[in-house]
């Protein structure tokens, strides 16, 4: 049999988690708006230059979602663009150290292709892990390119090939005006809304092949009963159970019509959630509508009888519960998204045409090859871009017999003849054919525990819409939203990024937006991080030495508060609500009869400030709150025992050029020895503006009577 008898049915997956704070409606990280000048954008930008290349594009519904906010305007910035639409003369302290740490945040070689990038990573690397000090040496004119050339490099080359503005930047490669910066950052936007519209024109010529996944891309059969997990991997420690094949149905109904909103036609392809299958879930599968799903060949390979099976068992569609299933072919799938990177592409598009050849070669029958991978990250990798091996592919594909050789993934399964049964489905994701990579941790298993807790107070109301922007759209928003893989993803030690603090905080943040409907405007078991202290990003140093402040809001003298205890928070952390106020953090300090408090002002709070009021919550059992209006004259805070209580001056307030403040201890109750929380909260009109630490406690300690006798190092 030769090569020309094989079907090659390509699936490029489009995903991104949900990072809409739909409480605020700020948007935290910006890899949406990032990946649709880059794979989004050059993908079908490829595609329309070959039509012989035909294809299956996998698009989430939550990507969906996100993908039209930016298309539809100047609406709702991220903070990354936010702060990179700030003149640089204009910058607070924490939005320099923001853009020197996350600016360079894209592979190291497209860095090096230019020049004044290099430069700039070339001066802060000293200070790779203190990037406050990395930005004080960042000149005005460094920060201005900075802001520039991170956006400049995420391009993909469909954007430099069709945009004159982006050609003009890159070869100028530095000096950039603030003009220039707004307009690149409002070509990003109009390039997210000109993908979107390529996707629906190919889709509608019939080129492209629309799929998708369940609605925010959880792992169905992990949704449907986590005691799927200790099935799959019983020497693993199950999560605590979850058990909700409701959402299963919600998670899969709501997906097909929103794509159908966004795309113009309704998807009957379904790859589950990182291919995640369980025979379970295929009722729900059949009931949302979609005819086919794939998944990957170790799932194939516990579906089917216990024998020696020939690889060609791989090449054919299968059949149950009504569906029609194919397996992805590992090698092909994880060459393309892992190993073609390092190729030089027409080598690497000869190496994919070889294989296929080899398969087609060997078979009986005509084969169906099914390739799904990420059709967004590996294009990072790759020298440039991904446009040599998608046109190469192209060529070659095209060349085998004289016509196209790559289907759709419909036309491939209806190619192929009738799909033999599956007489059982075995359980599996595409990842070692196990969920081990959302459960089984002890981190992970704590997250199912949490959102199990969630989900027990909040319900799904029938025909709710949910896109609106009222309460309910939003609050169903953020239940589904929690319900993704994303966040296991990055629990434990299986991957390393530098934002789990934020993927942590999501997490429970979506939770607690969700319990908002349901009158819980403080989840208690969602305030702790799920991450050990060396993963969350801030900085608590306890107190060393005693302290003796004058609270007299000044520094009074250079040492005042030398050794006392310091809360910084996570260096995104003050960007992540609005600029105003942007605190850094604050401190804290105890004597023998005293809890000394302290923050600084920023800018934005000293000219923007009125009307806030601040309240600390002290707890070492009993809870009390410590009320003071924000920059007010100077006298006694209210203290109140429980945050309804009625308040009685207590202790003292200064504020001048810092706050400090001097509470009693046995005002607030507080031990001669053991461990408490503390928080620090700004309001206006009721409304909290700021929290540090947000979503998560703050355990105090009182010290040691050695170090409040003044014996450093104790």
């Amino acid at each position: 049999m030769s090569a020309a008898s094989a079907q090659l049915a390509i699936v490029f997956h489009f995903h991104q988690p949900h990072y809409v704070d739909e409480g605020s409606g700020r948007v935290l990280l910006p890899w949406v708006r990032l990946h649709a000048v880059k794979g989004y954008y050059d993908v079908p930008w490829v595609l329309e230059r070959r039509p012989e290349l035909r294809l299956t594009l996998n698009l989430t519904p939550v990507l969906l979602l996100q993908l039209q906010r930016y298309a539809g305007g100047l609406g709702v910035p991220d903070v990354w663009e936010q702060v990179a639409r700030i003149p640089p003369a204009d910058l607070s302290g924490p939005e320099r150290a923001f853009l020197v740490r996350n600016f360079f945040s894209i592979q190291p070689a497209r860095v090096r292709e230019l020049p004044r990038y290099r430069e700039l990573y070339e001066k802060r690397a000293p200070y790779q892990e203190a990037p406050e000090r990395a930005a004080e040496i960042f000149s005005e004119a460094d920060l201005g390119d900075l802001q520039a050339l991170f956006n400049l490099a995420w391009m993909g080359f469909g954007a430099r090939a069709d945009e004159p503005l982006v050609r003009e930047l890159l070869e100028r490669g530095a000096g950039y005006t603030q003009g220039e910066r707004e307009s690149l950052l409002d070509l990003q936007r109009t390039l997210a809304a000109r993908a979107l519209e390529k996707i629906r024109i190919l889709a509608a010529s019939g080129q492209v092949e629309i799929s998708t996944s369940p609605l925010f891309h959880p792992i169905l059969p992990l949704l449907h009963d986590t005691d799927v997990a200790r099935r799959v991997s019983p020497d693993r420690p199950p999560p605590p159970r979850f058990a909700h094949p409701e959402d299963v149905d919600f998670q899969l109904e709501r997906s097909t019509g929103l794509v159908e909103r966004a795309l113009g036609v309704r998807p009957v392809g379904l790859w589950p959630s990182e291919g995640s299958v369980s025979p379970e879930i295929l009722p729900a599968i059949e009931r949302a509508g979609f005819r086919w799903l794939a998944s990957d060949e170790d799932v194939l390979l516990k579906s089917l009888p216990p024998a020696r099976h020939p690889r060609a068992a791989l090449y054919r569609p299968y059949r149950a519960e009504g569906l029609s299933i194919v397996f992805r072919d590992r090698t092909l799938s994880d060459s393309i998204g892992f190993q073609y990177q390092h190729w030089d592409p027409r080598d690497a598009a000869d190496d994919f045409a070889g294989r296929l050849r080899r398969i087609g070669a060997e078979a009986r029958a005509r084969p169906l090859v099914t390739v799904v991978c990420d059709g967004e990250n590996p294009w990072e990798s790759y020298p440039d871009g991904g446009r040599g091996f998608l046109e190469g592919l192209a060529d070659r594909l095209g060349a085998v017999d004289g016509g196209a050789r790559a289907l759709t993934m419909s036309e491939a399964v209806a190619a192929a003849g009738e799909p033999a049964p599956l007489a059982s489905l075995g359980a599996g994701s595409w990842i070692r054919g196990t969920f081990e990579i959302w459960s089984g941790k002890p981190q992970k298993n704590a997250a199912w525990g949490l959102l199990g807790r969630t989900r027990a107070q909040v319900s799904l109301p029938d025909g709710a819409d949910l896109e609106a922007d009222d309460a309910l759209g939003k609050g169903l928003r953020s239940l589904a939203a929690a319900e993704g893989s994303d966040w296991f993803w990055w629990y434990d030690d299986d991957f390393v990024s530098a934002h789990k603090d934020i993927f942590d905080w999501l997490f429970r943040r979506h939770q607690a937006n969700a319990l908002s409907l349901a009158g819980d405007a403080r989840p208690e078991h969602l305030q702790a991080s799920l991450l050990g202290p060396l993963e969350r990003g801030a900085w608590h140093e306890r107190q060393r030495m005693r302290v003796e402040p004058e609270v007299d809001g000044r520094i009074s003298r250079a040492f005042e508060w030398e050794g006392s205890s310091y809360y910084a928070a996570p260096a995104l952390d003050p960007l992540l609500r609005a600029r105003v106020p942007p605190l850094a953090g604050f401190r804290y300090a105890f004597d023998e009869e005293t809890l000394y408090l302290r923050y600084d002002y920023a800018s934005d709070l000293v000219t923007e400030g009125s009307g806030l009021d601040v309240v600390w919550r002290v707890s070492f059992g009993e809870e009390f709150f410590v009320a003071h209006p924000f920059r007010g004259a100077e006298g006694a805070p209210l203290v109140r025992r429980g945050r309804e209580g009625s308040g009685r001056p207590a202790g003292r307030v200064a504020q001048g050029e810092i706050c400090e403040i001097a509470l009693r201890r046995e005002d607030l109750e507080v031990p001669a020895a053991g461990e408490g929380t503390l928080d620090l909260e700004i309001a206006r009109n009721g409304r909290a503006l700021l929290t540090l630490p947000f979503l998560t406690t703050l355990t105090i300690s009182v010290p040691h009577p050695i170090v409040l006798a003044g014996v450093w190092g104790a």
